[in-house]
């Protein structure tokens, strides 16, 4: 019999169908699961909408569909209301079922972690994002009422998120850059399961011939002014942004004829076929930088800021990083480079191919398989985390 994960999220990795794709985290979720259930049997517990409320086994995975009705733009109010919600029916799901394991990432790792060390289940907390260190620099990129939200958030659940990773069995970062981070907030070890992709999404794609450089997600924190700069330096460059244009820009393009926006495209090959260079000039501090590797396995030359986890993404080498992101001179450079130098593209798109296989789905699917086993053979979950 295979064991038992239950993995508890707001947004479930299952994909149910094309009209719902799936991107970033939920993306990462979605290929490791996909590749999990073939050792364990996998139970996700979600709220998302779209979903009939009740238990649907999907290709393989037993989804567990909650009703919550939320009170549009209520922030924490909301949060506190899924929570209820989450606890509720996480604690009818382990009376019911004997798991071996509950993930949980996010906001409900507090509550899922409480729920499994009730019923003697081992909790494995997954911290991928910033969202869980309640950082005071995170408010820069939001609005006054955001900000007061996140405010409250922290007050409220700082603390008990703290206590709860620092009783997980099992503790899962995405980059060394998170690792560290992880130990110096919760003074906790992790193990490291990096962003996979399915290597044969991206193979077989073909690139315009065209001088092109592209930019995701056209955000503030992402860069978007930076890249702006570099456009109004590099006429002669054309500079493709994938993702919804953002408010006060509807103008842009009629000032800047080289930028154009093409809005969100869930495909890859759309998007890494339309240009040969990708810039990351993010100014917020990165988890990883999945786009990088993305870029690595499409054929094409990814170059990031040195900035959270962009630079461990693109193995550290130097051609590929500015260290200072606001350095548009250093920007400008890097492109030209690779735009005029065939033999050094072409050089390192090989080199990116190689050391890209690393983040196949298989990889690191192989990882996360061979580390719940072994905490599953350990010892049960340790008297003092029995709460």
């Amino acid at each position: 019999m295979k064991p038992k994960i239950l993995f508890v999220c707001s947004v479930s990795p299952v994909k149910i169908n094309k009209l719902n794709p799936l991107g970033g985290g939920t993306l990462d979720n979605h290929l490791l699961f996909d590749y999990l259930k073939n050792y364990f049997e996998i139970h996700i517990l979600t709220s998302e909408e779209g979903i009939p409320v009740g238990t649907h086994n999907f290709d393989g995975i037993v989804l567990h569909k909650i009703n919550i009705r939320l009170i549009p733009k209520t922030g924490i109010l909301n949060q506190m209301i899924q929570c209820n919600a989450f606890t509720r029916e996480l604690r009818k799901l382990l009376n019911e079922i004997k798991f071996d394991f509950v993930i949980a990432e996010t906001y409900l790792i507090v509550l899922s972690q409480r729920c499994a060390h009730s019923r003697g289940v081992k909790f494995v907390a997954w911290i991928k994002a910033h969202e869980m260190f309640y950082l005071k620099d995170d408010h820069l990129f939001y609005s006054r009422l955001r900000s007061i939200d996140s405010y409250l958030r922290e007050i409220y659940y700082k603390k008990p998120t703290r206590h709860s990773i620092g009783r997980a069995e099992l503790v899962l970062t995405n980059s060394i850059f998170m690792q560290r981070r992880v130990q110096e907030a919760f003074k906790v070890n992790s193990e490291i399961i990096y962003p996979p992709i399915n290597l044969q999404d991206y193979a077989g794609i073909t690139h315009e011939e065209e001088a092109r450089v592209g930019f995701i997600k056209p955000e503030e924190r992402k860069g978007l002014g930076i890249l702006v700069e570099i456009a109004k330096q590099m006429p002669d460059v054309k500079f493709i942004c994938f993702g919804r244009k953002p408010p006060g820009y509807d103008s842009l393009e009629k000032q800047l004829p080289n930028i154009e926006f093409r809005g969100w495209e869930p495909d890859p090959a759309k998007i890494f076929n339309s240009f040969k260079i990708l810039v990351a000039p993010s100014i917020y501090p990165e988890a990883f930088g999945r786009m990088a590797i993305e870029a690595f396995a499409s054929g094409i030359v990814p170059i990031v800021a040195n900035n959270g986890g962009l630079a461990e993404a693109v193995g550290n080498r130097k051609d590929l990083i500015v260290d200072d992101v606001y350095d548009i001179k250093d920007w400008k450079e890097k492109i030209r480079l690779f735009l005029n130098d065939k033999q050094k593209y072409d050089s390192l798109v090989e080199e990116g191919r190689k050391f890209v296989s690393r983040f196949s789905v298989e990889n690191q699917g192989l990882q996360l398989r061979d580390l719940l086993l072994s905490h599953k053979s350990a010892s049960n979950i340790k008297d003092s985390v029995r709460n």
